[in-house]
């Protein structure tokens, strides 16, 4: 029934060229770094603390989602049955296992938890909404994702925001808590990239080459757990050395972006540098710690440095 849907859809697509660059597009940009650079400009200079909620569950969330998806192994449409013919213009963008969709997860994880914490304006509530709708429908529309894909990533959003909303009523507004919940963090961040090496996939064969590498699935994998572990240590060292307040004008929000431009920007192109030493997995891991790590903790220290020193 899943693929009968797809191939209802797959035939509205190739009959609308301009539909399915609508909704290419609309995929795309819940992964671009637009969207990183959103959350971080909540986080930096629009609301401290409803920054560091989005971030929790954008990268949590990413982590559940890519070990869900490490741990079912489950196949994308098109090598399900030959004839699903996924948009050539999602097609690069659909890396890893199928379910549950990271696309989905990540925009109902950002765009739908802005709409949730929004109060004041029901407009830009439902826009985010609305838009964290379409991501989910899109990876069906171009061929990426099954519906169960899709529904699963949506539930998984939701349960993992209230999860989080517990955990940070219950442990992390107890500063003494805060060391433990670190060693915590890294000891299951550690034990979960044995897991990805270790456990066991798949290992179809189609005239003698394998259908699915384990190694390039586990690529997304990595990164999430580089995510995931510079999210937790730079709100551990934020919350530590530095405390930022809200902006309170428009020239303060213009320096705290161009710091966070050249904190994040810098420990990209540093990294970028050393890729041809990496293993992609250990690239993807790393650098993904280090942006998240950059924007979490190093773009505050930087730009109360600058602020301090104003004063």
């Amino acid at each position: 029934m899943d693929l009968s849907y797809l191939l209802w859809l797959q035939n509205l697509r190739q009959a609308s060229a301009v539909l399915e660059k609508l909704f290419a597009g609309i995929s795309a940009f819940a992964v671009n770094p637009a969207t990183m650079l959103i959350v971080f400009l909540i986080y930096w200079c629009l609301d401290r603390v409803q920054g560091i909620e989005i971030l929790s569950c954008f990268t949590f969330g990413q982590y559940v989602n890519n070990t869900i998806k490490l741990t079912a192994c489950v196949y994308r449409p098109w090598i399900r049955s030959s004839a699903i013919v996924p948009s050539a213009l999602a097609v690069d963008g659909a890396t890893g296992y199928s379910f549950p969709s990271g696309h989905t997860q990540m925009a109902a994880s950002t765009y739908g938890v802005i709409g949730k914490q929004e109060k004041k304006h029901k407009a830009i509530r439902w826009i985010c909404w609305i838009f964290a709708a379409l991501v989910a429908f899109s990876r069906n529309f171009l061929g990426v994702h099954t519906p169960q894909d899709v529904l699963a990533a949506l539930l998984e959003a939701v349960v993992l925001w209230n999860l989080l909303q517990w955990f940070e009523r219950k442990y992390v507004q107890d500063p003494s808590r805060g060391r433990r919940w670190i060693l915590l963090a890294s000891l299951l961040c550690f034990a979960t990239v044995l897991y990805y090496l270790f456990k066991s996939y798949p290992m179809d064969y189609e005239n003698g080459m394998l259908v699915v590498d384990p190694e390039e699935m586990q690529i997304d994998g990595f990164g999430s757990v580089g995510m995931f572990l510079g999210f937790t240590l730079g709100w551990r060292m934020e919350r530590k050395y530095v405390r930022f307040e809200n902006c309170t004008g428009v020239m303060q929000a213009v320096i705290r972006i161009l710091c966070g431009i050249l904190a994040v920007g810098a420990v990209t192109l540093a990294v970028h540098e050393l890729k041809p030493l990496f293993d992609p997995r250990w690239y993807k891991l790393t650098e993904h710690f280090l942006q998240i790590f950059a924007g979490m903790f190093l773009t505050p220290l930087l730009f109360h440095a600058v602020e301090n020193r104003k004063k």
